[in-house]
C-alpha cells in the first residue's frame, strides 16, 4: 500500500453521513474527508489544546460553559499559530488528491475545518 491508501485506511468510518445528501464540493469533502480525519485526530487535538489552555488560561475550568465556548472560539479565531497548527494536523492526514481538492477550495474548507475544530473542542471540554 502507498501513503494515500494507508492514510485513508486509518480513518474511522462515520455511518451517520449520507453522502448523497451533500450539495456542494465543500460539504462532500467535509463529510468524506474532514469529519473522519477530525475523529481520528481527536485525542491529539484535545491534548494539544488542553496544554495550550493550561499555559494561557489557567482558570479555564472555573469558567462557565458559555465563557468556555467563547474562549475556545476566540482562541481559534485570533491565535493564528495554534489555528494553523491544528489545521496542519488535519492537512497532514490527507491524501495527495484530497490535498489538491483542499487547496482548490481552501477558503471555504479552512473555514469549515475551524468551525468543526471549535465544535469538537467545545463538546469535549
Amino acid at each position: 500500500m502507498n501513503r494515500d491508501q494507508n492514510l485513508t485506511a486509518l480513518r474511522p468510518i462515520i455511518d451517520s453521513i449520507n453522502i448523497s445528501d451533500c450539495v456542494s464540493i465543500a460539504e462532500t469533502f467535509q463529510n468524506q474527508v474532514l469529519r473522519p480525519i477530525l475523529k481520528l485526530q481527536s485525542e491529539i487535538i484535545l491534548l494539544l489544546f488542553t496544554n495550550y489552555i493550561k499555559k494561557t488560561h489557567a482558570d479555564f475550568l472555573k469558567f462557565s460553559e458559555f465563557d468556555r465556548k467563547k474562549v475556545i472560539t476566540q482562541i481559534l479565531q485570533k491565535d493564528l499559530t495554534l489555528r494553523n497548527l491544528l489545521i496542519g494536523m488535519v492537512i497532514g492526514m490527507m491524501s495527495v488528491t484530497e490535498l489538491n481538492t483542499y487547496y482548490e477550495n481552501e477558503p471555504e474548507l479552512k473555514k469549515r475545518t475551524v468551525k468543526m475544530l471549535i465544535t469538537r473542542l467545545i463538546d469535549q471540554l
